[in-house]
């Protein structure tokens, strides 16, 4: 689990915690969106802790855990504003991930046999329309991706070539993360965030629904010793 800017390996049977790396021990920064590849590489992001600065100070790195290092990745950005999104595709090939303040995600040739990342391009743009940034995202058994759209009140899945090809409407206006789950990962969980000035008893909720479709196992992280 990350706290501030360190991660720390957390044993739920003891309740205790041993501090495994840590990313920044910059007091303005901490750890924001993180996720698994296919190979057990840990990939992180950090941000501000207070809102997102002007200029963008953020980094995104690959954790290696055979030698407990983290190796700040350039070939996406030298500095993020928010970064989000962080998912790959079924084949292992393709890594999406988002700068959440440019309202679009991207996705990136992935190779994960190296976790390496080669040429980009924009995977979907949101509509003008509507309000909201992309946040925390995972893929369905399917290849889609779904998305939690904070400060847009809804979840949109997007079709392996970006479409659009499903909108759920939230109760809470901060969806933040989303994640499958339950005996037969047919559970979608979507957490959400409640500012400290926010009068909406939904934003901070924890909720579930069946959105017709089922996840896939998580990738877990390949702690060495």
């Amino acid at each position: 689990m990350g706290i501030g800017g360190t991660f720390w390996l957390f044993d739920p049977e003891r309740g205790a915690r041993e501090r495994y790396v840590t990313i920044t021990e910059d007091p303005n920064l901490r750890i924001n969106d993180s996720r698994c590849d296919g190979s057990g590489r840990l990939w992180t992001s950090t941000m501000t802790r207070h809102g997102p600065p002007q200029p963008p100070v953020g980094s995104l790195y690959r954790l290696e855990a055979e030698r407990n290092l983290a190796v700040k990745v350039t070939e996406v950005s030298n500095a993020l504003s928010i970064p989000n999104t962080l998912a790959w595709s079924l084949d292992g090939r393709t890594m999406y991930f988002s700068d959440s303040l440019q309202r679009r995600v991207r996705c990136y040739r992935y190779d994960q046999a190296t976790g390496t990342i080669g040429s980009q391009e924009e995977f979907f743009a949101l509509d003008t329309e509507r309000p909201g940034i992309p946040d925390g995202a995972c893929l369905d058994a399917e290849g889609a991706l779904w998305v939690a759209i904070a400060r847009g009140a809804r979840l949109e899945r997007r079709l392996p070539d970006g479409s659009l090809e499903m909108v759920i409407e939230m109760p809470a206006e901060r969806p933040t993360m989303c994640g499958f789950g339950g005996a037969d990962l047919d559970l979608l969980f979507v957490t959400s965030l409640r500012p400290p000035d926010s009068a909406d008893t939904a934003d901070g909720g924890l909720f579930a629904l069946r959105p017709g479709t089922r996840g896939r196992p998580e990738p877990v992280f390949a702690l060495r010793p």
